[in-house]
């Protein structure tokens, strides 16, 4: 009951608070003077005084309106500091002083010690009654303050407990710290102790939350610090890294929830500089399927290096809008001297795509546009080959008529020996621009293939998270499934790259990592959040414990592969670029994949779908249909 009514009182308006403020501060004012001036005349005579009414008269109104001119009510009392001490010492000496030449002028009979005595218990007490409330305040929200330890004692793990002091959501209790010379010393009245050691103490302290406050230390020690933390179910929460810091694009206070990132051992690889502009800068470049996760990102890291202009093509008008808006602000807050073109229109419309080309001279095009999510695919077949197969057969063919000089499609591990038909109908593309790049010299076509790319649509990382939030249970398709991972950022800076390394029909491959086993990363994703996995199996009884996240193991979906491959014949050789591969794989001559573009759109147009599944799977793709799950659908 008392916290309930300590809360209705916290949460009373802000107008509602300054009221209370005033008031009490002329309460205060009333009863300094009156016990002022008991103690100098030793007497309660001056309270039958038409002067002490008078004093009173104007005291009170002019000390209200001397704290407000000072800013005492704009300040919220939960946040107050010794820096207060300054402001109400000058406010109640301003007080004082109207109180002595006040009497003076006004020739009241008050003692000259009055005002001194007056100044000490009214700064006393001011200063008394706001402590006061905040303590109250603060001792309220501890009550519900989440107890956490800090990994690292150094100066961001200090510089964290500075700001949580201000922070009623978390209360730090101890620091963990891997330096010996820190273990069992204490560090602002927290005792800092060893991983090892402070697992029994943050279980009898019902810790649940580390915050690791190592934003300085190598990727390997980071992951090798979580991996531990992972093992004993502690959720982890991190501050940002010490660049962020520094550029002043976040602050220590901020606290994010761990990214895959955190969960991948993978060191980043600078760029080099050369390979960033050589297609770029200055020049008059094309990403379509600009609203994508892949050619979103395109976008930004092209308007970084300086292009004459960026054209920005997609046919969904509000993932051209959002990307648009964010290109324009991205132009306006850095002055850029370049032109931004959004162009909403489809890779499969001819008349739209050659009037587009002829007007704006293009150099380099990346091209980006795909239909991708294999499920949604599979139920719309003659679409997917429409857009990713007859939509880059158009283009390509006006990039060599209008003369772009480089020409980069952006692929995906699942047109190698594929099993489902997004993969087909991408590997049908990459046929496509290896065969342009055999026919003519004008145009020099690339191709970059690569694996699953971090917070894309439809990427795992996100559901997974999702699903952990709302209680569970996790979906894993197949025990066994593994994918390889790459952050959005890493995979287009080194398709940039790769693209400028091109000589014409070169097939690059990104070096992904290794592939990672969906089980293990869902059972991590799980504990990393403070909870425990628990694999089900296809049981249906889900036991109560909101602290168990279930996993359930169902089936794979329709076309999906347990195990991703980036070559076709593992045959790759090294480039300039550590992360990039390159390959020279076998392609189907011109007069095979005419015949098989004339038949696919004979059987589109007739919407012959068994007909297309036939050519598909006869046709020199690798295809294989014995790991195909349509059907079953």
């Amino acid at each position: 009951m008392k916290k309930s009514y300590l809360e209705k009182i916290f949460k009373i308006p802000r107008i509602a608070k300054v009221i209370i403020q005033i008031l009490t501060d002329a309460l205060i004012i009333l009863l300094c003077l009156f016990f002022s001036m008991a103690l100098r005349l030793d007497t309660f005579n001056f309270l039958n005084e038409l002067y002490t009414s008078l004093i009173l008269i104007f005291l009170i109104p002019i000390t209200i309106l001397i704290y407000s001119k000072l800013g005492f009510y704009k300040s919220i009392i939960r946040f107050i500091s010794e820096k207060i001490f300054f402001k109400v010492g000058l406010g109640v000496f301003l007080s004082s002083l109207t109180l002595f030449l006040g009497s003076k002028l006004l020739e009241f009979p008050l003692p000259r010690s009055v005002p001194f005595i007056y100044f000490t218990f009214m700064f006393i007490t001011t200063i008394s009654i706001r402590f006061f409330l905040k303590n109250i305040y603060i001792l309220h929200k501890f009550d519900y303050r989440k107890p956490i330890a800090i990994y690292g004692a150094g100066e961001a793990g200090r510089a964290l407990l500075a700001t949580l002091d201000e922070n009623f959501k978390y209360d730090p209790l101890l620091f963990i710290d891997d330096n010996i010379n820190l273990s069992n010393s204490k560090i602002n009245e927290l005792n800092v102790f060893q991983l090892d050691e402070s697992i029994k103490i943050l279980q009898k302290l019902k810790i649940k939350l580390v915050l690791l406050a190592l934003p300085s230390i190598s990727i390997s020690k980071r992951t090798d610090i979580i991996n531990r933390l992972e093992k004993h179910s502690l959720e982890v929460k991190t501050i940002p890294s010490m660049n962020d810091l520094i550029n002043g694009k976040a602050e220590i206070s901020d606290i994010f929830s761990l990214t895959i990132e955190d969960l991948l051992e993978r060191k980043e690889v600078p760029s080099k500089i050369n390979l960033m502009k050589k297609n770029i800068i200055q020049k008059t470049v094309l990403v379509t399927g600009s609203g994508g996760s892949i050619g979103s990102e395109l976008c930004r890291q092209i308007l970084k290096i300086m292009p004459k202009t960026l054209i920005y093509l997609d046919n969904s008008e509000y993932a051209l809008y959002k990307i648009d808006s964010e290109i324009k602000k991205y132009i306006k807050e850095h002055d850029l001297q370049l032109t931004a073109i959004p162009v909403l229109g489809s890779i499969q419309d001819i008349s739209f795509l050659k009037n587009f080309l002829k007007k704006y001279k293009i150099e380099t095009i990346y091209h980006s546009a795909a239909f991708k999510h294999v499920p949604i695919v599979e139920f719309n077949i003659i679409e997917a080959i429409k857009n990713n197969v007859f939509g880059t057969k158009l283009i390509t063919d006006l990039a060599i008529d209008f003369k772009v000089k480089d020409f980069i499609l952006i692929s995906t591990d699942k047109a190698v020996r594929p099993t489902n038909y997004m993969g087909a109908t991408k590997r049908i593309a990459e046929l496509i621009c290896q065969s342009a790049s055999e026919y003519q010299k004008n145009t020099i076509f690339s191709i970059v293939r690569f694996g699953n790319v971090m917070g894309s649509s439809g990427s795992v990382i996100p559901l997974f998270e999702d699903q952990i939030k709302k209680g569970g249970p996790i979906y894993v398709t197949h025990k066994d499934i593994t994918r390889y991972f790459m952050t959005i950022k890493e995979a287009v800076g080194l398709v940039i790259q790769a693209g400028a390394m091109a000589r014409s029909g070169d097939l690059f491959i990104l070096d992904m990592g290794k592939p990672v086993k969906i089980l293990d990363l869902a059972m991590k994703m799980i504990r990393l959040y403070g909870k425990t996995p628990l694999l089900l199996n296809n049981c249906k009884h889900y036991p109560e414990n909101n602290n168990i996240i279930e996993i359930k193991i169902t089936k794979l979906r329709p076309g999906e592969k347990i195990f991703e491959e980036l070559l076709i014949d593992h045959k790759s050789s090294k480039t300039k670029h550590p992360r990039i591969y390159k390959a020279r794989e076998k392609s189907i001559k011109k007069l095979t994949l005419d015949v098989l573009l004339k038949n696919l759109t004979l059987f589109c147009k007739e919407d012959n779908l068994q007909k297309i599944k036939n050519e598909l799977e006869n046709a020199e793709l690798g295809f294989d249909t014995r790991n195909n799950h349509s059907d079953q659908m």
